[in-house]
């Protein structure tokens, strides 16, 4: 009689975690949720001399200068991304007695440093000489950096 009640609960078992299995298995839901993103492979600027050139600028000569004098120059940059920048520049290899700033030229609609995309705004670049140059002539790079995000 034991032996009856064995298998019988050894049945009864087996229907039991069957039937859980899938109780359970009725109590699971999956969602799908399509998405898509499009990715700017183009992060890049142009630097131009004038609001409407199409040749771009490689180089800048600013001529003579005198010791204390200054002079200004605009350049324009043109964001060629598909996302703002904010745009930064600074000099590379320049003597430590002259004197470098720039700031919001044109059509940066209250934005600067923030570069709208595909768009072409002015920077004004100041470069003033020291009091006593060490130098007669000298060179130096003028980096133009374009960052997207924060």
């Amino acid at each position: 009689m034991q032996k009856r009640y064995a298998i019988a609960l050894a049945i009864l078992a087996i229907f039991a975690v069957f039937f859980a299995g899938f109780a359970v298995a009725n109590m699971i839901v999956t969602k799908e949720l399509p998405s898509s993103v499009t990715v700017s492979p183009v992060v890049s600027l142009t630097l131009y001399d004038t609001e409407t050139s199409t040749v771009e600028l490689t180089s800048l000569s600013w001529g003579s200068i005198l010791p204390t004098e200054s002079k200004t120059q605009d350049i324009w940059i043109q964001n060629d991304a598909d996302l703002a920048m904010n745009i930064s520049v600074t000099l590379k290899n320049c003597p430590e007695n002259v004197t470098f700033t720039y700031v919001e030229g044109k059509r940066w609609g209250g934005f600067f440093p923030v570069l709208q995309p595909h768009l072409r705004a002015s920077i004004w670049l100041t470069l003033s000489a020291g009091t006593n140059p060490s130098f007669a002539t000298f060179s130096f790079t003028i980096v133009v950096l374009g960052v997207v995000g924060n």
